[in-house]
């Protein structure tokens, strides 16, 4: 089983220029369209990445949950803009489209494949970088995903792969909502 870093204390934000520079120079955030809740923290990232020379754009997530809808204009905005690394900005669901996100990038059929049928596995996938905004995790530090079948089911549909397993975890202490 691939392990991941998981950053925790006060400013380890701080390292995410030394994290990401190395691996990608263009970016996609992925967060909630409802930001004010952290927007100091959004700030910050946008600040950090701009210091370190990484272009960026932001897709703000729709729905309250993970919908199919939300990964796949994601994703899009990511092949339009040549991204190669995903900066979730959020916990639970926004881990989960940030995740599709990354999978999705490389495949040229609707990333739902991958949580309908257990025979189509991803290939690869686009590093993801997860800056967590709460500090009660559920799968934002695994490699599995979770998605609603569709708006009126409560199915869940899952994915489980190395490949979603984020590179680094920042929880900075500075930054997280009680």
């Amino acid at each position: 089983m691939k392990q991941n870093k998981f950053l925790v204390g006060n400013n380890v934000l701080d390292h995410l220029c030394t994290e990401c520079s190395p691996i990608g120079s263009k970016a996609i955030i992925v967060t909630e369209k409802n930001i004010m809740p952290y927007i100091g923290l959004y700030a910050r990232v946008l600040s950090l990445l701009n210091i370190c020379g990484i272009e960026h754009i932001t897709y703000q997530c729709d729905m309250q949950e993970a919908y199919f809808s939300d990964a796949d204009n994601a994703i899009e905005l990511a092949k339009n803009k040549g991204v190669n690394l995903v900066i979730a900005l959020g916990c639970n669901w926004i881990m989960d489209v940030s995740k599709a996100t990354a999978v999705g990038f490389y495949v040229n059929h609707p990333v739902k494949v991958f949580y309908d049928d257990d025979k189509v596995t991803p290939k690869e996938a686009l590093p993801i970088f997860n800056i967590l905004t709460n500090s009660v995790l559920e799968n934002e530090n695994s490699s599995i995903s979770f998605f609603n079948s569709d708006l009126k089911s409560q199915t869940k549909k899952n994915l489980s792969s190395d490949h979603i397993l984020p590179k680094v975890s920042f929880l900075d202490l500075d930054y997280v909502l009680t």
